[in-house]
């Protein structure tokens, strides 16, 4: 029997040769023209569920293109713990983890890192903890961040220079040198778009690694001075719980769920 490709190829293959973004009306006749077979709106939609499709992303109202063609230029900023100086490495949060490996094929990719066009590491992510945890790692930092003069609580700007070959562009920065006001309304702009992303959700929640992807998709990363790490920014804001499981017998949090305030909030008896 002929195996059938799956719909979200055959559309994944049209965004690629088309070069832009398209809408499901758009896609529908091109896909009738390739493969012959009429497709509903629903089920274009259906097969790019954001949970179930890694490879496309939702960048508007109806609208689909590739993650790598949104995400390619992108900066990413991060603070480096004292911890992580010290033994040369990169923790991944479910944010930061998205951002190296959200096509989750970490057995087999290999990141590559530069510093003003000179690669300066080699690496690949390194599990180290319980499944429950996103407790990756990558090593092989350290000699840079003594070059570098890295202390705690500095940041580095990550910029993804080609996502599906896993290139990625280092920009060490002192936190002195934060540029406050701006990153403070990019913060707000960011919030601003999370609470309307959870608004369409059923359940007003969402994992972090599934929200950045969708902040990514609707909010431009393309200027060099980013917002804050998102979690770090929505715990800051009353509109949003961030509800976090601890593990048994550690202190630190497991699974991590941001939520909207005003649905998981009980609300308070007038009489």
């Amino acid at each position: 029997m002929k195996r059938v490709t799956p719909l979200k190829r055959h559309i994944y293959e049209l965004l690629e040769v088309s070069g832009k973004a398209l809408s499901v009306e758009e896609i529908i006749p091109e896909l009738e023209r390739a493969s012959s077979v009429k497709k509903t709106k629903q089920q274009i939609r259906s097969a790019l569920n954001p949970y179930d499709c890694r490879e496309i992303l939702r960048v508007g109202k109806g609208t689909y293109d590739l993650l790598s063609r949104v995400v390619n230029g992108a900066y990413y900023r991060c603070s480096v713990a004292e911890q992580e100086i010290k033994n040369g490495i990169l923790s991944c949060d479910n944010e930061l983890y998205f951002i190296f490996d959200p096509y989750r094929q970490e057995d087999k990719r290999q990141l590559q890192f530069f510093h003003l066009g000179k690669l300066i590491n080699e690496s690949n992510i390194r599990f180290c903890g319980p499944i429950a945890l996103p407790r990756r790692q990558i090593a092989g930092f350290g000699e840079w961040f003594r070059k570098e003069k890295f202390v705690s609580d500095d940041e580095l700007i990550i910029r993804i220079t080609d996502l599906d070959d896993a290139l990625y562009e280092l920009i060490p920065q002192k936190r002195v040198s934060r540029d406050g006001v701006l990153i403070q309304r990019k913060n707000k702009e960011v919030a601003d778009c999370v609470e309307k992303i959870l608004n369409r959700i059923d359940m007003k929640c969402c994992w972090p690694s599934q929200l950045i992807r969708r902040v990514l998709a609707l909010y431009s990363y393309k200027d060099s001075c980013p917002p804050d790490h998102l979690t770090s920014i929505l715990e800051r804001d009353k509109r949003f719980i961030v509800y976090k499981e601890g593990m048994p017998h550690r202190k630190e949090p497991g699974m991590i769920e941001i939520c909207l305030a005003d649905f998981w909030t009980p609300k308070k008896s007038e009489d």
